[in-house]
């Protein structure tokens, strides 16, 4: 039995076989290589490469026979980083075979034989059930259409009904639909569909070829393809396009955007391209949760390897660094953070006590038009919150308020944060922020501050506390000689009088506690959250109208 760790663990459920490459008679190589294997050992590379945190332990379940070939290649996965606890051996089958032959495009066509290969018939291998067990104990499962076309249809049945319990015990679903006509009995194409649905129905996370479900289903576009695989119950959806990059539906945006690929002009073998997307993928998925960033490091890894022959490319080959997705949300982009406080024009302002509060308040913000918070460090739980919100809601804008020092910066910045607030005009943070790169918006109420911030280069900052100081004549007097800057009123905003200062010329948005009130949030009273959220964004949208 597998035991949980600090470590985020994927079970990849396949089958891997021999690979010959290359010209018959000719110029051969031998290796090995299939589906789910590639992406295996690519998500473990990454997970290297990424210096994930969490890493990512990747499992592979298939069964291999006793053969020295079997033997050769169990070590060699070994040598990948990938664990091999649930590799069963079968003493009378030995693993299956492929031809892969390359036209002058780069393009591929297999020849298979592998009906009596071991993996075949893993699920009716005598140890599965404790394989079966032991995948209660993984974050996610992750299965490929080839993964079900190679088994009998009863294996076939059984392995749904299995991943429908894992899934109901809390393990998420991975699916990559990767369709072979040629594995499947000839005319039967609605047994496929009947296959996926199933498969659909139990999937959180789709990651689909649009050629493929183009050809199960009759799609005529991706949007199609979006549509009806969030109908069969897929939560997140990424269909992957090839040079077109991929267009990705997931649960924490309204509606679909693309991710665009860098184009590759020496194109050698596209074998592996689908499965070196997923590895990439899974390796940021898991260890962040941000759906984007994952598709950009999947479509930047999957760039590479078919600039080179084979489905596994060698180690010695250069995998070009793929960015982190630790902290994809900070850096000096204040132009672009500009942009979203002006588009979102009103900013919860958080108090939170416990951590985990912050989960279901950050859905009730998402879900209810207002993707932004600033979570201030008047609490001891202010860095858990904003890592826990990051990696719920990994699109969301997320501030970090009442930053008072360098290490409170760098604190909200390792967390998640998008920027930083301060209440007053404190040199020292602004440079500690500037240094290790996340934008600030410090805190001002009068000339002398706002010329200091000048200096230091800033022109977006906080008009602090603004009732206090003056209100919205303040505002207008303050902005008056200072053409370039632009603030964000925070302090005694309310439903009253928000429209007020919005209508002043350069202010981007305003910060406020009323939808977001600490003792609501305490009490658990996420309907109410919710709807004072949505009065709040039709408020500000009666001003911009």
């Amino acid at each position: 039995m597998l035991k949980r760790t600090v470590m985020k663990t994927i079970a990849i459920l396949g089958e891997c076989m021999i690979e010959l490459n290359g010209k018959p008679f000719g110029d051969m190589q031998q290796t090995f290589g299939g589906d789910t294997l590639n992406a295996a050992v690519y998500l473990s590379r990454c997970s290297q490469a990424l210096g994930a945190s969490p890493k990512v332990q990747v499992q592979y379940v298939t069964a291999m026979g006793t053969d020295t070939l079997s033997d050769g290649m169990v070590a060699r996965w070994q040598q990948e980083g990938v664990a091999t606890e649930l590799v069963l051996r079968d003493e009378t089958r030995t693993p299956g075979l492929y031809l892969i032959q390359l036209d002058d495009q780069g393009e591929r066509t297999f020849l298979y034989w592998r009906n009596q290969s071991a993996a075949r018939y893993l699920l009716q291998h005598a140890e599965f059930e404790r394989v079966a067990e032991s995948l209660k104990q993984v974050d996610m499962v992750f299965v490929s259409g080839i993964s079900l076309a190679i088994l009998l249809e009863q294996d076939r049945i059984q392995l749904l009904e299995l991943l429908s319990r894992l899934r109901a015990t809390g393990v998420e679903v991975a699916f990559d639909s990767n369709f072979r006509l040629a594995l499947w009995p000839q005319d039967q194409m609605k047994t496929v569909q009947t296959c996926y649905q199933a498969v659909y129905q139990t999937t959180d996370l789709a990651l689909v070829t649009f050629d493929d479900e183009q050809l199960i289903w009759g799609d005529a576009t991706v949007h199609d393809t979006i549509t009806r695989l969030q109908k069969q119950g897929v939560k997140n959806v990424v269909v992957k396009l090839g040079a077109e990059g991929c267009l990705v539906a997931d649960s924490n945006t309204p509606e679909p955007y693309s991710v665009a690929t860098t184009p590759i002009d020496n194109v050698v073998d596209t074998t592996s391209a689908g499965d070196s997307f997923n590895g990439g993928f899974l390796a940021t998925y898991l260890s962040s949760g941000n759906i984007k960033q994952a598709c950009m490091n999947g479509n930047t890894l999957a760039g590479t390897v078919i600039q080179h022959k084979g489905a596994i490319i060698p180690q010695a080959q250069p995998i070009r660094r793929l960015p982190s997705s630790r902290n994809r949300f900070t850096g000096n982009n204040m132009s672009n953070l500009k942009a979203q406080l002006k588009a979102l024009k009103v900013i919860p302002v958080i108090a939170i006590d416990r951590a985990e509060d912050i989960i279901p308040l950050g859905k009730v913000l998402a879900e209810n038009g207002l993707p932004a918070a600033e979570i201030t460090f008047r609490s001891d739980a202010a860095v858990e919150a904003i890592r826990l919100l990051r990696q719920a809601q990994p699109d969301m804008l997320i501030g970090a308020g009442t930053v008072l020092n360098r290490e409170q910066a760098i604190a909200a910045k390792e967390a998640g944060a998008t920027f930083v607030v301060s209440p007053g005009f404190n040199p020292n943070t602004v440079k500690a922020c500037q240094e290790i790169g996340i934008d600030i918006v410090p805190g001002v109420n009068n000339p002398s501050a706002v010329e200091a911030a000048l200096e230091m280069g800033l022109t977006t900052l906080k008009f602090f506390p603004a009732e206090a100081s003056g209100g919205v004549n303040m505002v207008k007097a303050l902005l008056a000689p200072y053409g370039d800057v632009e603030i964000m009123p925070t302090g005694g905003i309310n439903p009253s009088n928000i429209k007020d200062y919005l209508a002043v010329p350069r202010v981007l948005a305003c910060g406020g506690t009323w939808m977001v009130d600490k003792k609501l949030i305490e009490a658990g009273k996420w309907k109410e959250l919710a709807q004072l959220t949505r009065e709040a964004v039709e408020l500000v949208a009666q001003q911009s109208a």
